[in-house]
């Protein structure tokens, strides 16, 4: 057994090692695992997840933050608070070498949103000429054509892993390990596919990027004069709009990579995801994207329930419910972990997307 499995058995602090330092991008992970540690040995000894994390990261002062961060006003601003927001951040950050939602938001621009319910972002469609000036000339005032976007309010973004009642046995680090992966994943795809969508906004999400907007119309011919005609155009787009300065181009996994064979050397950033059709092509302005959240992520376990593993998952016994495949938590001796995020974005500028290219 090994020195997290024995201190955990003794319930004794474990050791001052470099993995008890606090690291914000695990701290949402630490704290889902501080609770199903507490979930499944509860009926030995009743310790809180708070007492999980002082025992396993006695070190780790943004775990312990997350963890009782439930019982902090959202508006209050103490140190705990505000190590519990970096950290729900910083997490959302760690999904970038796996979502390309990830890599959108790290490239975005991040407003705060604690304590405020939206904010007003401006954007501008004309910028106004800025000529020369002769000796002792008038300096014009231009005045740009503005506009503006609201950011917020934030939106529940939700994720459920199941893990059978075994996973119990195991040291906490091994737990970070998997549990750290599967949310992860679950939280990518969810990120992905509702960021690059066309769904319209909600009083339960923000809008896609692509909601409202028509196809361009991809070239024809095939190969990289036809993937260069198309990059091109979905760039001006994004210049007619009034961005275009840091364009980043998404598409399914296949399509990048077949752009990035035929064009190895083309310099605007192509990013993979499997959450996009595979016949489609979307560009964003990184400049004009912004991102924000609220909040501390609320954590919640059960070994009673029964749910609808599916990703368009559906309430369970109503009239019509396509609820097939469900599970039950209690039959199958699993327990199930859901993470809820708050967080919100919006488009100072409008993206772009192609349908169908021949490349």
């Amino acid at each position: 057994m090994n020195t997290a499995a024995i201190s955990r058995e003794r319930g004794d602090a474990l050791p001052l090692l470099p993995s008890d330092l606090a690291k914000p991008e695990q701290a949402v992970v630490r704290a889902a695992v501080a609770h199903f540690l507490s979930f499944t040995d509860r009926d030995r000894d009743n310790a809180s997840p708070e007492v999980y994390v002082r025992r396993e990261w006695p070190r780790d002062a943004a775990t312990r933050a997350v963890v009782t961060r439930a019982a902090v006003s959202p508006t209050d601003m103490t140190a705990a608070a505000a190590i519990s927001r970096t950290s729900v951040g910083a997490f959302i950050a760690s999904l970038r070498p796996i979502s390309a939602a990830g890599r959108l938001i790290d490239a975005g621009v991040r407003v705060p949103l604690d304590g405020q319910k939206a904010v007003v972002l401006p954007g501008v469609t004309t910028f106004p000429a800025v000529p020369f000036i002769a000796e002792g000339g008038v300096t014009p005032t231009g005045q740009p054509s503005l506009t503006s976007v609201t950011l917020g309010p934030t939106s529940r973004i939700g994720v459920i892993v199941t893990a059978t009642k075994e996973w119990a046995i195991h040291a906490a680090a091994a737990l970070e390990d998997v549990l750290g992966a599967l949310l992860r994943e679950a939280g990518a795809r969810a990120l992905d596919s509702a960021l690059f969508s066309a769904a319209a906004a909600s009083t339960s999400r923000p809008a896609g990027l692509i909601n409202g907007l028509s196809t361009l119309t991809p070239t024809s011919g095939g190969g990289i004069s036809a993937l260069a005609a198309d990059v091109s155009a979905l760039i001006d787009e994004l210049v007619l709009g009034g961005s275009g300065a840091l364009p980043m181009l998404f598409a399914s996994p296949g399509r990048a990579a077949r752009a990035r064979i035929l064009a190895p050397g083309l310099d605007v950033p192509i990013v993979p995801s499997p959450t996009i059709a595979s016949s489609r092509v979307i560009a964003v302005d990184a400049g004009a994207f912004a991102w924000g959240f609220s909040e501390s992520p609320d954590i919640d376990i059960s070994d009673q329930v029964t749910v609808h593993e599916e990703t368009n998952a559906q309430a369970i016994g109503v009239t019509g419910s396509p609820t097939v495949p469900i599970r039950s938590m209690w039959q199958t001796a699993s327990i199930a972990v859901r993470l809820n995020l708050r967080c919100s974005w919006a488009l100072r500028a409008p993206a772009a997307f192609i349908d169908s290219p021949s490349w």
